[in-house]
This record gives structure tokens, sequence and C-alpha cells, in this order.
């Protein structure tokens, strides 16, 4: 029980920075753009971009994985970040099945085709 604990602790440490950095950007970003000209970008963990990534548009995508992973746009080809969104897609729950469907394909005896014959 003393990990699960420790678990909980330290993601309410991170939950608790990531809160607090989120609203001093909030505070900061305003009274930084009109002394200096900056501001902080946008920022997702890469974790967070992995589970959003299906449902992004095209942009945003590109945009979002760039800033992730400090690299510039130009740098991701954007077809291979196509493929990989769409692969996320693809993945898929296993089938659940009745004990009744599990039982009969257990018992199932298949037909194993023949190799070919060839003269040599």
């Amino acid at each position: 029980m003393q990990v699960a604990g420790s678990e909980r602790i330290t993601n309410f440490a991170l939950d608790s920075f990531d809160h607090r950095s989120k609203e001093l950007r909030r505070i900061l970003n305003p009274v930084l753009s009109e002394l200096f000209d900056v501001e902080f970008d946008e920022r997702l963990e890469i974790s967070k971009l992995t589970r959003l990534m299906p449902i992004l548009t095209d942009e945003a995508a590109m945009r979002l994985s760039a800033r992730a992973y400090t690299i510039a746009e130009e740098d991701i080809d954007a077809d291979r970040l196509k493929m990989m969104r769409d692969s996320l897609l693809q993945v898929s729950a296993p089938k659940q099945q009745s004990v009744g469907q599990a039982a009969v394909r257990k018992n199932e005896v298949r037909q194993v085709p023949t190799p070919l014959r060839c003269r040599v």
C-alpha cells in the first residue's frame, strides 16, 4: 500500500505543478507581452498529444507536435505525421466473446491445406 500512496502523492505534486505553471503563464503572459513583446507558447505534454492526435486537425497536429518535441514544423513530414495519426485511429479494443463461442472455437477442428506437390 505504501507504493500506491506514494504514487498518489507524486501524481498530486505533478498536477499541482501543472496547475500552478498554467496559472503563472495566464497571469504573466499579458505583462510579458506588453513589456517585452514575448509570450509563452501553447504546449502539450507528449503523452497528452499522443492521446489527442487522432482528433486534431492536420495543422494543429503539426504545430503541437513541433512544439512538444521542440523542433521546427518544417522538419516534420506531413505525410508521415498523417500515417502516424491514422495508425492511432486503427487501434481497437479486443472483441469480447461469450463462453459458448470460446468453447466452440477451442473444440473446432481446422482443415489445414496440404502443400502442393511439384515435379522437379
